[in-house]
């Protein structure tokens, strides 16, 4: 039996694993880095800025061009970052300069983050009709948790590994599953405009702002709990940044 839709799995499983073996690593991060607490929440958060910005606009590239371009370039894009953010850590940059280069990859992250999750869901649709698309939708939901708990499992195997080993090995597995979801079968995608043929209208959004408000709200209250909570455990338990990672993970 044919899985549909799963051409859209590997880059959100990606972006998924990525960020979270960087949040779960946040005590080691501002040791290596010399950097505080509060400048790494930062430069996280920076990560942010442009796919609010950018994912409107790589939506609407992904109607005129095409999805499967789309993915692609900003899978490369979130890898770029993630790359920079090893060569950082591995050169053991401190200070301004490491604050600087990662400012620098976390927005190079959040431009192709912007992108692939607009992508992916229009993947995950194609090819069939309006009444499915919760099954599928809801698949890629699965595909992102997934990579969230990735990234915090391989942190919490960096305690025997090694740190930039548990971050070397999220990296490979985050290529490798780009490449696989490259392979996977290519699925029709909607003509341009609207699926099925149905012309395109701009929608409205006062119908959704209770559920805007929700996401917002409990998008900022996991993102606060996930930028203190690796510190104040190490502080608590009085142990090292490595096992304080490993604590982060398991929670």
């Amino acid at each position: 039996m044919t899985i549909r839709g799963k051409d859209a799995w590997g880059p959100v499983l990606m972006m998924g694993l990525l960020q979270s073996a960087l949040i779960a690593c946040l005590p080691w991060l501002i040791e290596r880095t010399g950097l505080s607490a509060g400048i790494w929440s930062l430069v996280l958060s920076a990560g942010m800025v442009p796919v609010l910005i950018g994912a409107p606009l790589w939506g609407r590239v992904a109607d005129r061009r095409g999805a499967r371009p789309v993915i692609g370039l900003a899978s490369a894009l979130v890898l770029a970052g993630f790359g920079l953010v090893l060569l950082v850590l591995g050169l053991n940059v401190q200070g301004a300069w490491a604050a600087v280069f990662l400012v620098l990859a976390r927005l190079a992250h959040g431009a192709g983050a912007g992108g692939i999750f607009p992508a992916a869901q229009r993947l995950a649709i194609a090819g069939i009709g309006p009444k499915d698309w919760s099954y599928r939708l809801s698949r890629l939901q699965i595909a992102v948790h997934a990579g969230r708990l990735a990234g915090p499992a391989l942190i919490a195997l960096a305690t025997w590994l090694g740190m930039m080993t548990g971050l070397f090995m999220a990296g490979v597995l985050a290529v490798l599953l780009v490449r696989g979801s490259r392979s996977a079968p290519v699925e029709h995608e909607p003509e341009n405009g609207f699926l099925h043929g149905q012309p395109r209208s701009r929608l409205p959004w006062g119908p959704g702002r209770p559920f805007y408000l929700m996401a917002l709200l409990l998008t900022a209250w996991v993102g606060s709990l996930q930028f203190v909570l690796g510190p104040v455990l190490t502080r608590i338990a009085e142990v090292s940044a490595e096992a304080g990672s490993s604590l982060t993970a398991a929670a």
